[in-house]
């Protein structure tokens, strides 16, 4: 019966199942016994588990997950006691809870949360769903900018609407003086712009886009690992951020590049499937060459249309073709659609009848020669390309053991001279 529970439950946060095939009473009751039916039932989306789950608990005896789905219950009892920490002279466990649990809340204290160190991420989060406009102006208003960034990452990270405003003021207010260069400034300022252009990716991405064609706006938070974890967080991750996690475990040096595609598949994914007219554009990028005769480039117009333009400015001339048609496949894949793959990565397609064995191993081959020659200028895209190779290689493989076995063999072979 516990196993049969627990795989209930996982099935109703993994798929939304309904919870009315088994009781909620047993389901509390395990959660208290098992940890890992605690995170269930926080993750749960359904309020008689929670409800249910808050009735006879103690705040103090509840570990961070119970907390979690104890404040996602609707109850007067529930709404008195966090009115009454968020008062209290210790309010943190209470804001963490919420803000983990994607509750927002009103209280007049809140504001003043804003002002701790201890608590202000968690009250940012809580704010930017439920005193939007409260925390707009504070962001504004706030002198230390250590806090106005984190509070306003805390916004972007929540979907809050209308920050843009909030960002040109403290672009403004960062960016070098008319008589500064940007390699002046101090170390922490310049690190405080990384981190404001990566929040600005999040917050406009058409128009932090043209900022970056214009050289309004930098692209170096790239480097910075965390603001590009903030953006897949929001835009959703793709088979990019596993070559992305190996180049880091490495330490690679072609990590930036790595990060780059990550980011462009990320944000080219779109909140909606593509309709047939769309799908049909993507397709038609997907199948684009560069062409250094063209003085206009097609592509550039197609991409456009399909709201890349973040990929275009990022890639300029070099690579601008190439970033946005890993998003163009990205689109596709997540969202279901056949991709013949992305131009270069011969194992990128999404049926196996279109991937050529032969060519395969011969780009595998070229791809390990070119490492080996450690040619400096394409060294960065040649190991990327490697490695997101060798994780295709394997996915086939997994897919289709007897069919894929001797390819992915002579793959992996390929780069076994390469350190």
């Amino acid at each position: 019966m516990t196993d049969d529970l627990e795989r209930q439950l996982r099935e109703h946060v993994l798929e939304g199942d309904e919870v009315s095939s088994f009781d909620v009473e047993d389901a509390a009751d395990r959660a208290r016994q098992s940890r890992w039916c605690r995170l269930l039932l926080a993750a749960a989306d359904d309020a008689s588990l929670h409800v249910t789950w808050a009735r006879p608990t103690e705040w103090e005896a509840l570990d961070a997950a119970g907390r979690v789905a104890r404040v996602r219950a609707q109850l007067p009892a529930v709404d008195r006691h966090i009115d009454a920490a968020i008062e209290s002279d210790e309010p943190n466990s209470v804001l963490e809870a919420l803000a983990r649990a994607g509750v927002g809340w009103e209280h007049d204290v809140l504001p003043e949360h804003l002002e701790t160190e201890a608590t202000l991420e968690s009250t940012a989060s809580v704010m930017a769903r439920g005193m939007s406009d409260t925390l707009r102006s504070t962001i504004i208003t706030r002198e230390v900018v250590d806090e106005a960034l984190t509070a306003l990452r805390a916004a972007a990270l929540e979907g809050a609407d209308d920050l843009w405003d909030q960002f040109l003021i403290w672009r403004t207010r960062l960016e070098p003086d008319e008589d500064e260069e940007l390699d002046e400034l101090s170390d922490v300022r310049r690190r405080h712009l990384h981190r404001l252009d990566g929040l600005g990716a999040i917050l406009g991405p058409t128009l932090y886009a043209r900022g970056v064609l214009t050289g309004d706006y930098e692209t170096r938070w790239f480097e910075h690992s965390e603001s590009v974890a903030d953006l897949l967080q929001v835009c959703g991750a793709t088979d990019w951020l596993e070559v992305l996690g190996l180049l880091e475990a490495t330490d690679s040096r072609a990590t930036e590049m790595a990060s780059t595609l990550a980011v462009c598949a990320a944000q080219g994914l779109g909140d909606e499937p593509p309709d047939e007219d769309e799908t049909e554009r993507l397709l038609d990028l997907l199948g684009e060459t560069p062409d250094p005769h063209q003085k206009e480039s097609p592509w550039e117009e197609m991409a456009t249309r399909l709201g890349l333009g973040l990929q275009i400015a990022v890639g300029e001339d070099e690579f601008g073709l190439l970033l946005a048609q890993v998003a163009a496949h990205e689109r596709l894949v997540t969202h279901g659609i056949h991709s013949p793959g992305i131009p270069g990565l011969p194992l990128s397609a999404t049926a196996p009848e279109d991937i050529d064995h032969p060519t395969t191993e011969t780009l595998a081959q070229e791809l390990a020669d070119r490492l080996l020659a450690d040619e400096d200028e394409s060294r960065d895209e040649a190991i990327v390309s490697a490695v997101r190779t060798l994780c295709d290689a394997r996915t086939w493989l997994r897919r289709f053991p007897e069919e894929f076995e001797p390819l992915a063999r002579a793959v992996a072979s390929s780069f076994e001279p390469v350190e």
